[in-house]
């Protein structure tokens, strides 16, 4: 394959998943609005334009089915078809391969996408004799031209310039090609180009080269400080903070696809358990980095599916409770403090606390006589294995869930909270920061060595005082701040070492996901921006390191992330002697 037919495949995958999950968002929204939808002509012209590209590349197949997908919304536009439930999955199911064998060409010296089984499928759901209904009363779709004259397969290999031409290039008078609308803010009249997440990476990797630099070239501005120096680094932060601000603004996307997907996510969950649930999405403009966007799906999925399976109620329990029988799921994404929050609320039954305790009983992992409150009852739900299904199901019941859950936030530095109104419905509040390339730490020293933790952690940081600390038998320290006992963990501890707390340390006061909690370090040394990098290998398995990073000095310092480092201190269950009494240095 030459480098010019190449490019032209990677052009023609690119667009062709677009154009795929834009017709899955339209098929989603025709089920929900049969009549009179906008959604059919925008599906229309989806299938119309990739019949036409995938005939000029040589993918007969991806030609036919979509070619099969125009014939069903034409005869649902002529009221001979009714919008089913079974009639959109069997359309989805086809969107579904297609996606999957395009993915699966892409990269192949002989790509090939063969979609024979959904084609005969979908010409047997068209072909079913229905009986003439009223006209669907929708706009009127008109055909749209395609960027190729012929949708016919095409038998061999196309000469790649004629196609470039009829593809990135339409024919005078003739539509331009269907391209979903830049992912970034701005006008239309501004311009969009395709640019590689490799480039966009290597870019936003040597800005925080140059962010390092410059934390070096200030901690050592003392040596030759003058005024021409200080003036010329003044100056150098402020354009390296403002091309920081655009290489990171390159890798923010809107939540638009993600949520899409939780649409797709709903419509599956609820055929599978027999509930009548609608998804509400507020907010999905919304930008987050990339990364963390790709990272959110697997928790946000696996929430709605717990809320579906065992927060919402059936239509019967519903009515009797004096509800909607239809369920209301609503997520709304916002921006807070510098961090991206997502709410998922439903309008469920909550928690049953009696049931939670019940099954922890049954699991051994508490007494008979223990009382659950609701706030110890969702604790409960997020430990590993822990599940109140009777049976095992294809949506829940394995013991593989809401650990999982926190366990992915906490690995983006993020926390999840749940409230619970029995009766009434659950809310999942998920915090994530808005990105992971750079991100504002606290350097800390704790005996001779320097830790990060990041900002988005601390809720506030007091200086120890003596006084106020106790030791509660079998419960380690505590103190106390502002008639609130906290428990009171040593960094030196936590990290396996030894130490001990002197009377002018500092304790970094930690508060999420229904957790408090103190760290006492020796000293907070400054607020900086850092950029992470991975671990080394001998502790990238282990919990409560969220990445590294290099300091203004030249030397590494790791990143904390001090839930973990808690979590994984009490499940030790082991605790220094010193550790029980407070030693304090001499003054």
């Amino acid at each position: 394959m030459d480098k010019e037919t190449a490019q032209l495949l990677a052009v023609f995958f690119d667009e062709a998943k677009q154009t795929l999950d834009e017709i899955e968002s339209c098929l989603l929204e025709l089920e929900a609005q049969p009549q009179g939808s906008p959604a059919m002509e925008r599906i229309m012209r989806c299938a119309h334009n990739l019949k036409g590209t995938s005939a000029a590349m040589g993918f007969g197949g991806l030609a036919e089915i979509c070619h099969a997908l125009e014939t069903a919304l034409l005869k649902i536009n002529r009221g001979e078809l009714p919008v089913s439930a079974r009639l959109v999955g069997d359309m989805l199911g086809s969107v579904d391969a297609v996606r999957d064998r395009v993915e699966g060409a892409r990269g192949s010296e002989t790509p090939q996408v063969a979609c024979d089984d959904w084609v005969s499928k979908l010409k047997e759901a068209v072909s079913a004799p229905v009986q003439a209904a009223a006209p669907v009363p929708a706009a009127p779709v008109v055909p749209v031209a395609s960027t190729v004259e012929s949708v016919a397969p095409v038998p061999g290999p196309v000469q790649a310039a004629n196609v470039v031409e009829d593809i990135l290039s339409p024919r005078p008078g003739a539509p331009a090609h269907h391209a979903p609308p830049p992912t970034g803010g701005g006008s239309a009249a501004e311009g969009s180009i395709r640019v590689g997440l490799k480039r966009i990476e290597h870019l936003t990797n040597n800005v925080g080269e140059l962010v390092i630099l410059k934390g070096v070239l200030t901690q050592h501005m003392h040596v030759f400080e003058t005024d021409l120096l200080r003036k010329t680094l003044i100056q150098l932060s402020k354009v390296t903070n403002e091309i920081q601000e655009l290489s990171m603004g390159l890798r923010m996307v809107p939540l638009k696809a993600t949520f899409q997907m939780l649409h797709r996510v709903v419509r599956d969950t609820r055929e599978a358990v027999s509930k009548d649930v609608r998804l509400e999405t507020v907010g999905e403009d919304t930008e987050v980095d990339k990364t963390v966007a790709e990272r959110l799906s697997d928790p946000l999925v696996h929430i709605i599916r717990n809320a579906i399976d065992h927060g919402i109620e059936s239509a019967e329990a519903r009515a009797q409770a004096g509800k909607n029988p239809q369920g209301t799921i609503r997520v709304s994404a916002y921006r807070r403090s510098g961090r991206l929050v997502i709410d998922i609320q439903d309008d469920g039954g909550g928690v049953n606390s009696d049931k939670v305790r019940a099954r922890a009983v049954e699991r051994g992992l508490i007494g008979a006589g223990t009382k659950v409150g609701d706030r110890e009852a969702i604790e409960l739900l997020f430990l590993p294995g822990f599940s109140t299904k009777d049976q095992v199901t294809e949506i829940s019941g394995r013991g593989v869930g809401l650990d999982v859950v926190r366990s992915n936030i906490e690995s983006l530095q993020g926390e999840v909270e749940v409230e619970s109104r029995p009766g009434q419905g659950s809310l999942f509040r998920v915090s994530v920061p808005l990105t992971l390339s750079i991100i504002d730490v606290m350097v800390v020293r704790a005996g001779a060595e320097r830790y990060l933790v990041p900002v988005t952690q601390v809720h506030e940081a007091v200086q120890l005082d003596g006084s106020h600390v106790n030791v509660i038998a079998g419960s380690g320290e505590v103190f106390a701040l502002r008639g609130e006992t906290i428990p009171l963990y040593r960094m030196q501890a936590l990290l396996g070492r030894m130490g001990t707390i002197s009377d002018d340390s500092t304790i970094l006061v930690v508060r999420g996901a229904g957790r408090v909690f103190g760290v006492a370090v020796d000293e907070v040394l400054r607020q900086q921006q850092v950029v992470t990098r991975q671990v080394g290998r001998e502790i990238r398995d282990q919990r409560g390191f969220a990445g590294s990073a290099i300091l203004g000095d030249g030397k590494p310092g790791l990143i904390l992330e001090l839930h973990e480092l808690v979590q994984r201190f009490k499940s030790r269950a082991i605790r220094a002697p010193e550790a029980r009494t407070p030693q304090r240095e001499a003054a």
